[in-house]
């Protein structure tokens, strides 16, 4: 049976980038989520450097609308829109203060997320020990049992 790979959250594709009337911030960035449209402006300086890319290479996009280096559409979501592209982070979006707005509005800090992965790290190496301790106890116990080999017959009055 072939394998199936899952589709990413936020491809390249679903990241478009388009002018805007402004001569100040002239880039906008869009991105298509199943939560919705999230957009956010830059400018070309700064898009070329958060992407490590030539002015030149911006222009193109811009010219093309659209974005064919994924990595560089990933970064301009997470600097421009605010939208992380991985699936634990599907949802989520980054504020300017540097809180992390959930899906249904709630905020977090980077820390308090740390924190989460730490216990959940925890929690799973404690149910990895609980289960080899299970699986102990169980041979323990069937290696007491004794066992018979022939079954014998009682013959009762």
């Amino acid at each position: 049976m072939p394998k199936k790979y899952k589709k990413p959250v936020i491809s390249h594709h679903d990241i478009a980038i388009s002018k805007t009337a402004s001569h100040e911030k002239p880039i906008c960035i869009m991105v298509t989520t199943r939560y919705g449209l999230r957009s956010g402006t830059c400018s070309i300086d700064e898009a070329a450097i958060w992407c490590d890319q030539d002015e030149r290479t911006i222009k193109q996009w811009l010219n093309n609308k659209t974005i064919p280096d994924k990595v560089a559409a990933q970064l301009l979501a997470i600097y421009v829109a605010g939208v992380l592209p991985w699936e634990s982070f599907e949802g989520f979006r980054i504020m300017d203060d540097g809180k992390m707005i959930d899906t249904v509005g709630h905020s977090h800090s980077f820390a308090e997320i740390q924190e989460r992965g730490h216990y959940w790290a925890e929690n799973q190496r404690l149910r990895a020990l609980l289960e080899a301790y299970k699986a102990t106890f169980k041979e323990q116990e069937t290696k007491e049992r004794p066992v018979r080999s022939k079954p014998t017959l009682r013959l009762v009055k």
